[in-house]
């Protein structure tokens, strides 16, 4: 079989094995130099690349290890030691799809150990289609000195990791791997250098994915070493007695690399109170000198700079056990209970001895340290070592990359490293067995070593430091022969395995594998998504929940202003447990700046998953609202746990809003109504993709609130939506609103241009180039700014906002190639239900700066007259026209707030009747309605009427927590009379999606509304069938104005 391997460097002959686990062979190419010998004057350097050698070398044994001291007292190893193992599943094909990376740093203090096949060998997760990479790397103080001089690079340790990896990156895809899907995981002081390359400034680029085991790189990295002394020492061992940094380097030089290696471990062993206690004296530490340094700073401000990427961490919920390898801890904590404090010089004997005591109490209680506490002295060794897992993580946790935490717990027969690590436990001459130690190799040699004396053991339980390895890496060397693979450690191995790999392979967003019985996946077009499964809180029924669903690739870079693209598949499982990115957008609220120009992302819910006897159920799409403004269709925003109960999928959806949504300069490199574009895609993807839920792709209802309303009306219109949706509910929001449809979207990207500092003349081309290189973010703030701006131009207008649909020049594949009056015409009609809440107007006193009633009192006609089209004697006409419709001959105060409100109801609802002419005289239903309710949950109302008393009626949105629970402000106790009216409305709303008929098995009839005999249902309390329009006479007053005045 063919095992050459071309890389940059020339030729290299792997061979083959066989996977211990499975028997399945997989290729191996062994001791691969990474970089020139760091012999000679290249010692204390940072490592130079290897350079090309001629024929064809052989990569069927490993290179050796960085010279270090075994256990037995020996030195093995070389100075000559930086070399890797490349393992991949099977050679390269032309058409093969590259494989995930995976680059392991072992572990071992910074002082011993090495990334050979005898402890990490790939046989487990070579079969889980992965390609794998070890190496060595210079340890203690061939790795670690640093006395601050040019002529002794610091961290040379994780330069050469650094260079290793640089290495892969270059030659990976020889060997198939995928140079841009690279995960790189290490444990214990590989974890330590894992975390280290996320914060370096050098590692930058060179990996995409990191995954630590037990890190402990803030305590170890702020320990304090003192390196020149370190230095110095080790020079004056040696025999070096002067002061000079710079003559110290050229000392060292002469000396052997085995001289180097013993006198380190001396000064490790004369430093510590315990030479068994492994507290590093040789590692990573800032570099003295800070040009070019791989660590320049500190821990913090390192973290403060770092680029997030995903990342997998934990540890064992026994790592402390490790610190049984100190001889006789127990006799020493018995003695001086503060011994457990790293870095006691830090600390005044007081404060040491106080802590000491706190800590002790806390872990012990009353009881005395003694061999029944081990236990506990495990436990708060444990969290001693892990007291900054979470500051390690807090960087990432502010990003919209995914952090995984575990913590590995199995006890089994592969727990190995607590038999070599742990040394007075748990051999007890009283104990008949000796617990852990029940494979008769390991308990023959230690029965020779038992005393008399006392000796103590930890409950066969849980998982010591490094326990987790032999589950991810078969590790002959330290596993007896023959090795039996049984349960439950296959299991294990397996769930590792999974979850490591998946991690890795996955490029975008990961869910490692899944739980039989419990968490949900389905296969969409594009690949595996992960859900998971959640409890209703009206009912306590399971339903399932599909998060953050990408339906198009991010609208970013050259995408922006461009029509979505449909997204292409992915690899491995994508996790689909949490809402996706909101588009960028401002807070209204609060003026928070949040969100993502990646955001186009929808949420599917479904109360089952699809089963052979399972019929297709509706489905219902929602379109939020926001003024296109704001918003956004997340879980918090808009959870399914009212509807969800009805037997129909639920499904929600982000669009990019205002300028990145809506921007439409008319010119051939942009397309005008993204935001639309977007639901459209969105919907094609349901269409495509929603009986993998359950959902039937030939019943789709679309429905909408305020903008969400005004946009599916839209997409009722265009013909780039025609076959996409069946039937359609428009709440308080339709096409013919003036806020619905911008007539000057030049002139809204002219002033967004402006605002942004564009300083060039009104060509649509060039304002559009300048646009393009803005953030998103600048974009949302200014978009809001000139939202703003209108509002105090007009400051008692009904709705001022500035990015909208509009319609398009290019009239070939247009969202809105005409006036939605002439569009409607032409289109299609479908069933409808249609209708408003009964004080919409209450939404003036949110978007008016100032005291609306007081304004009104100064100057009625001004504060109207932008809502009102018409010269200036013609508006006065009008506003005094409507002053006395709505208040008769009184005047404007406290009093007439109510008719205030029925005012701006009216003028933000215009033409409601107009708006489904076209449905009303076909043979499709429409059907009318008014929402009155006024209860606990019309949070919106309360919000923007503030210190004013709501007693009766539903402002704008209020009908909205009545269909969707609302988890950021709605408690959980449901009671009557709300519960009625959440029943009511999600009855009607799914009873329509599912038969069309919303009344369907209710009391109450729904007729649908016709011109010969017009009709509505009043939802309040209870539903109440109206024969009349709603507020006939004011539809008629306004209906006169028009006719009279030319409106």
């Amino acid at each position: 079989m063919n095992t050459i391997v071309e890389v940059k460097q020339g030729l290299l002959k792997g061979k083959t094995q066989k996977s211990v686990l499975t028997g399945k062979e997989y290729f191996c190419f062994l001791g691969i130099p990474y970089a020139k010998p760091p012999i000679g004057n290249l010692r204390f350097q940072p490592p130079q690349q290897i350079e090309k050698w001629n024929g064809v070398r052989d990569a069927q044994k490993e290179g050796s290890v960085c010279i270090q001291k075994t256990d037995s007292g020996n030195y093995i190893g070389s100075e000559d030691c930086l070399y890797l193992n490349v393992y991949t599943p099977e050679r390269p094909t032309k058409n093969a799809t590259p494989k995930a990376v995976m680059i392991f740093i072992h572990g071992g203090s910074f002082i011993f150990g090495s990334g050979s096949s005898e402890q990490y060998s790939p046989d487990y997760l070579i079969n889980y289609d992965i390609i794998l990479v070890t190496l060595n790397y210079r340890l203690h103080a061939l790795g670690f000195l640093d006395v601050g001089t040019k002529n002794c690079a610091g961290n040379c340790g994780l330069r050469d990791q650094w260079l290793a990896m640089k290495w892969v990156k270059e030659n990976i895809k020889q060997f198939g791997g995928n140079p841009d899907n690279i995960t790189i995981f290490g444990e214990s002081s590989g974890a330590i250098a894992v975390y280290l390359h996320l914060l370096s400034p050098m590692s930058k680029g060179l990996f995409n994915k990191a995954i630590t085991q037990s890190d402990m790189s803030k305590t170890f990295y702020e320990s304090g070493r003192n390196l020149l002394k370190t230095g110095l020492k080790l020079g004056q061992m040696l025999g070096y007695n002067e002061k000079d940094p710079v003559k110290l380097i050229e000392f060292l030089k002469k000396k052997s690399a085995e001289e180097i290696c013993k006198q380190a471990y001396s000064i490790i062993e004369e430093w510590l109170p315990d030479k068994d206690k492994l507290v590093d004296l040789f590692g990573p530490n800032p570099e003295i000198i800070k040009e070019n340094a791989f660590l320049p700073d500190t821990y913090q401000n390192l973290k403060k700079k770092a680029v997030p990427i995903p990342f997998m961490t934990g540890f064992n919920n026994k790592d402390g056990r490790v610190a049984f390898s100190q001889a006789n801890l127990i006799e020493k904590l018995k003695k001086d209970f503060t011994s457990v404090i790293v870095n006691p010089a830090k600390y005044s004997s007081h404060r040491l001895k106080d802590m000491a005591e706190k800590i002790k109490k806390y872990y012990l209680g009353d009881k005395p340290v003694s061999v029944e506490s081990v236990e506990k002295i495990a436990d708060l060794h444990t969290d001693y070592y892990m007291r900054d897992f979470y500051d390690n993580i807090e960087f990432m946790n502010t990003s919209d990359v995914p952090v995984y935490i575990y913590q590995f717990s199995f006890f089994g027969k592969f727990n190995v490293y607590e038999k070599l690590l742990v040394r007075d436990i748990p051999v007890s001459s009283k104990t008949p067995d000796f617990r852990y130690f029940k494979d008769t190799y390991i308990k023959v040699n230690l029965v020779k070593n038992i005393q008399s004396k006392e000796k103590y053991y930890i409950s066969e339980s849980g998982a010591c430091h490094a326990d987790e390895l032999p589950y991810l890496f078969y590790p002959p060397l330290l596993l007896p022969k023959p090795v039996e693979f049984a349960e439950p450690e296959v299991t294990v191995i397996k769930n590792m395995c999974s979850l490591w790999t998946n991690f890795a392979k996955c490029t975008q967003r990961f869910y490692c594998f899944r739980l039989k019985n419990m968490e949900p996946v389905v296969e969409v077009k594009q690949g595996k998504l992960q859900g998971t499964i959640r409890k209703s809180v009206l009912t306590g029924n399971e339903y399932y929940s599909f998060q953050g669903i990408p339906f198009a690739k991010p609208p970013i870079k050259d995408l922006r202003f461009q029509a979505p693209v449909p997204l292409e598949k992915w690899d491995g499982i994508l996790d689909a447990t949490k809402d996706g990115m909101s588009c960028t957008q401002v807070d209204v609220t609060n003026g928070v700046l949040f969100g993502s120009e990646n955001c186009l992302f929808l949420n599917v819910y479904t109360p089952n998953l699809p089963s052979e006897s399972s019929n297709l159920k509706p489905v219902m799409v929602f379109i939020h609202g926001g003024g296109f403004l704001f918003g956004d269709g997340s879980y918090q925003e808009y959870a399914p746990d009212f509807l969800v109960n009805y037997e129909v999928l639920f499904v929600t959806t982000n669009y990019r809003l205002h300028a990145l949504g809506f921007l439409n300069m008319g010119t051939k490199n942009t397309v005008a109504n993204c935001g639309l574009r977007d639901q459209i895609l969105a919907l094609k993807w349901i269409k495509e993709n929603i009986q993998q839920f359950g959902g039937d792709p030939e019943s789709i209802t679309l429905f909408g609130e305020s903008a969400g309303a005004a946009s599916v009306n839209h997409l009722m219109l265009s013909p780039l939506s025609k076959g996409l949706f069946h039937k359609a509910i428009l709440q308080s929001g339709n096409s013919h609103c003036t806020w619905s449809i911008n007539s000057e979207p030049e002139k809204s990207g002219y002033t967004l241009a402006r605002k942004l500092g564009y300083e060039g003349d009104e060509n649509p081309e060039k304002v559009v180039e300048f646009l393009m290189i803005q953030t998103s973010e600048k974009i949302a703030i200014a978009s809001n700014v000139i939202h703003e701006d209108r509002i105090r131009e007009y400051p008692c207008k009904s709705v001022s906002l500035c990015f909208l649909p509009s319609i398009e020049k290019d009239k070939q594949n247009a969202v809105l190639p005409d006036r939605p009056q002439i569009l409607m015409k032409s289109a299609d009609p479908i069933p409808l239900i249609i209708g408003l809440n009964d004080k919409e107007g209450r939404l003036a006193y949110a978007t008016v700066k100032g005291n609306l009633i007081e304004m009104l009192q100064r100057d009625f006609t001004n504060c109207i007259r932008h809502d009102i089209k018409g010269d200036k004697e013609q508006i006065s006409t009008i506003c005094n026209k409507i002053k006395q419709f709505y208040l008769g001959e009184k005047e404007v105060g406290p009093d007439t707030a109510d008719a205030i409100v029925d005012l701006y109801s009216d003028l933000f609802l215009p033409n409601f009747y107009e708006s489904f002419d076209n449905i009303t005289n076909s043979k499709y239903p429409v059907y009318v309605y008014e929402f009155g309710f006024c209860g606990r949950f019309n949070e919106y109302s309360r919000s923007i009427m503030k210190d004013q008393t709501i007693s009766s009626g539903a402002g704008h949105a209020d009908e909205l927590p009545y269909i969707f629970f609302k988890p950021k402000f709605q408690k959980t106790e449901f009671i009557e009379p709300e519960l009625t009216v959440i029943k009511n409305m999600c009855s009607l709303w799914s009873n329509f999606a599912k038969t069309g008929n919303p009344t369907q098995g209710m009391e109450t009839e729904w007729r649908p509304h016709t011109t010969e005999n017009p009709c509505y249902l009043r939802i309040d309390n209870n539903l109440k069938l109206i024969e009349e329009k709603i507020t006939p006479q004011r539809i008629e007053f306004w209906k006169n104005l028009r006719a009279t005045e030319s409106l």
